[in-house]
């Protein structure tokens, strides 16, 4: 009877440990990209039929942030890779449906949690989804369904749906704003004209700025490298703050900004450089 116990013992812990390690080398792995040192992963839970019978299955890693291909911040669409969405269509070997994602950033949960809805779903969702249209296979990580949804829906509901969207929107900010920090800083933002590019040149690298963190003053060492214009941008890739002819300039002010990390993009006539900068 102990030697029993004590091999079902050994069985669940190997289970468990071999559970942890596959997170854990999917953290090796990713810590030596050169890219970023940030881990973002996504795991799925949904259900899958045995016998007949359709049974849940517990969270496992359907995606990682590398195979992010691309994320569009105008049109929320999000393409992945082959492997990957694939896998998210039709399910795996074992016929798994995945209903819900849950997204980790450096092992700490963001988002509650995101339900997988598609174009043949009849309910209306608000909170964040993750909308797959067929048979098209596009996705997208909405607001609930897309906007243009709303068109058709009565002026006194169209204002309670939007109304909600925003709240919601609001309530997760913060998270929202480290997912669309990392995608930036792994070069993943696309679909917006003022979107940063991680573009840099070796002759442009000497040029930095500082201090950095500032409370608003920025200043540019190596700017006699020839600096035409000078843009700072949000975390949205939206332009805050633009100078041209910046040799005509000394000093960047960005405190009438509100707290947080902005990017600074600097045209020269070598080429471009952009550097992320955090105003306190």
């Amino acid at each position: 009877m102990k030697a029993k116990v004590f091999f079902l013992t050994i069985v669940f812990a190997f289970s468990q440990l071999s559970f942890g390690n596959d997170f854990s080398k999917l953290e090796q792995e990713t810590s030596i990209d050169e890219k970023s040192t940030d881990i973002l992963y996504i795991l799925g839970s949904g259900g899958k039929y045995v016998n007949g019978v359709l049974s849940s299955f517990p969270p496992e890693l359907v995606f990682t942030g590398e195979e992010i291909v691309s994320f569009n911040l105008t049109t929320r669409e999000i393409v992945l890779t082959d492997p990957v969405s694939i896998k998210l269509i039709s399910g795996d070997n074992e016929k798994k449906a995945y209903w819900q994602l849950y997204f980790y950033f450096n092992d700490k949960p963001l988002f509650e949690k995101v339900l997988i809805v598609s174009s043949l779903t009849s309910s209306d969702i608000n909170d964040l989804v993750f909308y797959i249209i067929w048979p098209s296979n596009q996705f997208y990580l909405n607001d609930g369904y897309p906007p243009t949804v709303y068109e058709y829906w009565p002026d006194e509901l169209r204002e309670i749906f939007i109304k909600e969207r925003e709240d919601n929107a609001e309530k997760r900010k913060a998270e929202w704003d480290i997912f669309i920090q990392y995608l930036s800083n792994t070069g993943k933002i696309v679909g917006n004209e003022t979107a940063i590019e991680p573009i840099a040149t070796p002759e442009i690298n000497d040029i930095s700025i500082y201090p950095n963190p500032t409370k608003g003053e920025l200043g540019i060492k190596n700017y006699e490298l020839g600096i035409d214009n000078v843009e700072v941008f949000d975390i949205y890739g939206i332009k805050q703050l633009a100078i041209f002819n910046f040799q005509f300039s000394t000093q960047i002010d960005i405190s009438h900004l509100p707290t947080g990390i902005y990017f600074v993009r600097i045209t020269t006539e070598k080429g471009v450089v952009t550097k992320k900068i955090v105003k306190r």
